[in-house]
């Protein structure tokens, strides 16, 4: 969820086409050189969680994923074919198991002709928010390596501990 995308609209006069926030993220990519330029100017300027998956004229394909982390963000390479998804569990869907990374927080990669380029943007913040785990996420998904079922049962165990009740 990006908390400014009226301001940021604003400050640089884009015109409105839609109630979504991601609508902002879309009009700073659109108006950059590169992906890199438009993943720092989103790092920038926009407040709240995001990633993003784009495709320039040029063909090529980038994949980000903002410095806090808040939402994940993965990526495979299966022969020639690259694939990115916002949870590990999509890529097993289409029988991929093998060779999934999780992208950084503030890293940006590139899909071009040339092959595939990974790079810092910013320095990572990872932050974690409990929403994503609890109601978002998949759980059969995993998170910096472990299964969201097993977070959301440890959460469970948790509040099972802190306060007891009688059944």
């Amino acid at each position: 969820t990006i908390l400014n995308p009226n301001a940021v609209m604003e400050k640089h006069g884009y015109e409105r086409h839609s109630t979504s926030d991601s609508e902002a993220l879309a009009w700073l990519l659109a108006d950059s050189h590169t992906f890199e330029e438009g993943a720092d100017k989103c790092c920038t300027e926009l407040i709240g969680a995001f990633n993003f998956v784009a495709i320039n004229s040029k063909g090529e394909l980038a994949a980000f994923r903002d410095p806090n982390g808040f939402h994940p963000l993965c990526t495979a390479e299966v022969g020639d074919t690259f694939y990115v998804a916002s949870e590990d569990i999509a890529l097993n869907a289409l029988g991929i198991y093998d060779g999934i990374t999780e992208v950084r927080p503030g890293e940006l990669i590139v899909v071009s002709d040339s092959g595939v380029e990974r790079k810092s943007i910013r320095d990572p913040r990872p932050t974690v928010c409990s929403f994503e785990r609890t109601y978002f996420m998949n759980h059969g998904s995993s998170c910096g390596g472990v299964l969201n079922s097993e977070v959301r049962e440890e959460l469970g165990r948790r509040l099972a501990r802190e306060y007891p009740t009688t059944a």
